[in-house]
């Protein structure tokens, strides 16, 4: 994707500046990118004790900084980067969420420094060296959200299934995206080691959160109310629909990765789509993620970088 027209209006100097007065991180002659990463991180792991507040701000005064930027000419009640559409956030940790994806797909884009870009980012990019979306391309996005990533695999011009079980997502921001941009198909389910009807968790408080219930979660919530949601393998949806491949599949499912590729053994079989798969829910996520893959399709290399798995079958 290209960001060209998102550079000439923020300045990738300017952008980096503000996020390393955020995130506590000075880059000097004396203190090198890799030193900076480690400082980084040992912020991170401090700051649910004195951060948070300072972080939703942060993402708050960005979110003003882009409605400036980048509202849509013709929608004021949408965003509009450079082709890339999706309505704006109603509350403000729904802000706040899609400012995170926003630096995650504008910072890899500014500079090619992988360490820079470790220091900088939420969660990593979506797409890395041969992990990418092409015209085309049958794309599975799983924990669809607001629809971000679908929106961007469109612009591409490949096919996107976004898959979502929140009827609050789903009325609030991807009918709305679908009905603006082509190749968009809202599919209603979990994606998950089975076909069936499921529990799951929803946040009152935060809309874009959810997990099956099933799941050894880390988020813990008196608001979390559950549901009964329709969970389908992509093995069965594939069949089920027809689809005559897959060439990519998105996961950030609040842990449920690894059901979702145990589902998908026969796709990453016959199809050996690219993969980019949050690693961060689940302790032993990069273990067993791993194990999954190459147990269904031993060909797959894999890259661990940022929070997530990149896979791809070399042609």
């Amino acid at each position: 994707m290209s960001f060209s027209k998102i550079k000439s209006r923020l300045p990738g100097g300017e952008l980096f500046k503000l996020l390393f007065k955020y995130k506590n991180v000075k880059i000097s002659r004396n203190n090198p990118l890799e030193t900076a990463l480690l400082e980084r991180r040992k912020y991170y792991k401090n700051r649910y004790f004195f951060g948070y507040k300072k972080e939703t701000t942060f993402y708050l005064n960005l979110y003003k900084v882009m409605c400036d930027l980048f509202t849509d000419s013709s929608e004021q009640s949408w965003f509009d980067f450079n082709g890339v559409i999706i309505p704006k956030p109603i509350s403000n940790e729904e802000k706040t969420v899609l400012m995170k994806e926003i630096i995650d797909f504008l910072i890899f884009d500014l500079t090619e420094n992988r360490v820079l870009c470790d220091i900088v980012t939420n969660e990593g990019p979506y797409e890395l060296d041969n992990v990418q979306i092409l015209k085309g391309d049958i794309v599975i996005d799983c924990g669809a959200n607001m629809g971000l990533f679908s929106s961007i695999a469109s612009h591409k011009l490949a096919i996107a299934y976004a898959f979502e079980p929140s009827d609050y997502l789903i009325n609030n921001y991807l009918l709305k995206i679908s009905r603006r941009i082509p190749n968009i198909n809202i599919c209603k389910y979990a994606l998950s080691h089975e076909t069936a009807e499921l529990e799951f968790m929803f946040s009152d408080d935060a809309v874009s959160i959810g997990h099956l219930d099933f799941i050894g979660h880390s988020v813990k919530n008196d608001n979390f109310r559950k549901y009964i949601v329709q969970a389908i393998t992509l093995d069965d949806f594939i069949h089920e629909n027809n689809i005559p491949k897959v060439d990519f599949i998105k996961a950030d499912i609040e842990g449920a990765e690894r059901y979702m590729l145990m589902g998908a053994k026969q796709v990453l079989k016959d199809f050996a789509p690219k993969l980019a798969i949050c690693t961060y829910h689940l302790p032993d996520d990069p273990k067993v993620l791993r194990e999954i893959i190459l147990d269904a399709n031993p060909k797959y290399i894999i890259e661990e970088k940022f929070k997530k798995i990149y896979a791809h079958v070399p042609n």
